[in-house]
């Protein structure tokens, strides 16, 4: 059993990638007060707790930007079209 992640741990996770929380929780799909909330102790549901656990892996996160720029590129395109 993994052990519980701790606001530090979210804090250090997201800084690790220089985010705001409000930036971090936009890349992961999260409400910015959860983030807030999280950060400040209330403990995150289990799958929010696995998913910020996965954004510790740089290449989780690598392929976070990369859906989050083909999704403004393809809305970029669209509104072109």
């Amino acid at each position: 059993m993994s052990k519980d992640l701790t606001a530090q741990d979210i804090k250090r996770i997201r800084r690790k990638y220089g985010l705001t929380q409000q930036g971090f929780a936009r890349l992961l799909g999260l409400g910015e007060a959860s983030v807030v909330r999280y950060e400040n102790g209330q403990t995150p549901s289990k799958a929010n707790a696995n998913l910020i656990r996965a954004a510790d892996n740089p290449a989780f996160m690598r392929d976070c930007v990369d859906d989050l720029l083909g999704l403004a590129a393809l809305l970029v395109r669209q509104q072109i079209s």
